[in-house]
């Protein structure tokens, strides 16, 4: 999708120097890995939230009625982004560990299974895109894990885990919930995404800590709320 598409790209400039310069120090690679996807959640993750409960006033916004159809789209494809946001630092890895061929596969995989799934989708369906998106990434997600784990000995750290299984449970239930009722789904979602958008950030700065002049005025306000940050040592 474009808006993630236009995060991750940005994030690239300063991730994957980053990461060539430890690749070959596994435990300090792993670390960055899951640094940067706990920043991908951060960011990105109350974003593909908003979409989910107004993608019917953003198409009506940007295009008009006629294009109502692709709501349905709009909406299922941040479900499958969640788990774009958590392959994206991972794909990265087989780059910098000169393992083309296998991160060639891994792109090629996933397209596979997206076009097999949409061409499976489209007779009793129609337009299908959506759940491909969301099955193709979510498979690919799993495959590059398996991948990773092996040739570079990848764990997911467990703030990871629960941001992944945070903002999926979340996708997932903010999605059924706009297609039962788009204005229940309009009014959740900047409920949701101002939550996550707050515990993201502050699982940030506990790992940062609080130098700097806009991280210091946000470790004190979550001070003042009663919520103290704790860095990591």
């Amino acid at each position: 999708m474009t808006y993630a598409g236009f995060l991750l790209g940005a994030m690239a400039a300063d991730y994957y120097p980053r990461l060539t310069e430890v690749i070959a120090n596994k435990s300090a690679a792993v670390s960055l890995m899951n640094d940067q996807a706990q920043l991908c959640f951060a960011i990105g993750g109350p974003v593909l939230l908003m979409l989910i409960g107004w993608a019917p006033w953003v198409i009506r916004f940007l295009y008009s009625e006629e294009f109502t159809p692709a709501v349905g789209i709009l909406q299922w494809q941040p479900v499958g982004s969640t788990f774009k946001l958590a392959s994206w630092p991972l794909g990265f890895s087989l780059a910098t560990a000169a393992k083309g061929k296998t991160f060639l596969f891994a792109q090629i995989n996933f397209n596979v299974i997206f076009l097999a799934m949409t061409l499976l989708g489209i007779p009793s369906e129609g337009l299908y895109h959506g759940p491909a998106f969301t099955v193709a990434y979510s498979i690919n997600f799993t495959l590059l894990m398996i991948i990773v784990s092996r040739s570079v000995g990848y764990r997911m750290a467990p703030l990871t885990r629960n941001l992944l299984g945070l903002h999926a449970a979340l996708s997932v239930a903010l999605l059924s919930l706009a297609m039962i009722s788009a204005p229940a789904g309009l009014t959740a979602a900047p409920v949701l995404a101002v939550g996550t958008a707050v515990f993201g950030l502050r699982a940030v700065l506990a790992k940062t800590g609080p130098d700097g002049k806009v991280a210091g005025r946000l470790t004190t306000l979550f001070d003042r709320a009663g919520w103290p940050i704790r860095t990591a040592p």
